[in-house]
């Protein structure tokens, strides 16, 4: 049954998904709570005024300035990322996106020279331990994979 449900979630994001046969259901099980809770985890934030749409947070997930943050479809931000959106411009998410553990997007570290933006297209992956700082403006397209521990500090000056 969770199979079968786990299942036609994934294919609305990705039609014609299968589970390969050496995956166990006890796996599957797994898979599905763990995916449920980050869910509930995403919809309490989203249903403070916009219209909760699939965002998947790790645990201990931390938003700062959350007015200032736009989420696409199918945004997942895994366990510890901290997403600080003190800037001009917001933090934005395309759909299908997916940050890895440990990762830190901050558009700037100081009061005084607010920094500008950090945006992430549409279709991208970022491995765990990253750093994105958004102080001069970031933008990263469309379809991208970055690995882990990728540094990025575009500045203003």
């Amino acid at each position: 049954m969770i199979k079968h449900i786990l299942t036609k979630i994934i294919s609305m994001k990705k039609p014609g998904f299968r589970f390969d046969e050496a995956v166990s259901a006890v796996v599957i099980r797994e898979l599905f709570f763990q995916k449920f809770r980050a869910w509930l985890r995403g919809w309490r934030i989203l249903s403070g005024g916009e219209v909760p749409s699939c965002l998947f947070l790790g645990k201990q997930v931390s938003l700062f300035n959350r007015p200032n943050i736009r989420f696409g479809k199918w945004v997942q931000l895994e366990d510890h990322v901290y997403v600080s959106a003190l800037g001009r411009m917001p933090i934005t998410f395309g759909n299908n996106v997916r940050i890895g553990a440990f990762s830190r997007l901050i558009t700037s570290t100081t009061l005084h020279e607010v920094g500008s933006h950090i945006r992430i297209g549409n279709n991208v992956g970022i491995g765990e331990f990253s750093y994105l700082g958004g102080a001069g403006g970031l933008e990263i397209g469309d379809d991208c994979i970055i690995g882990q521990y990728f540094s990025c500090h575009p500045e203003n000056h």
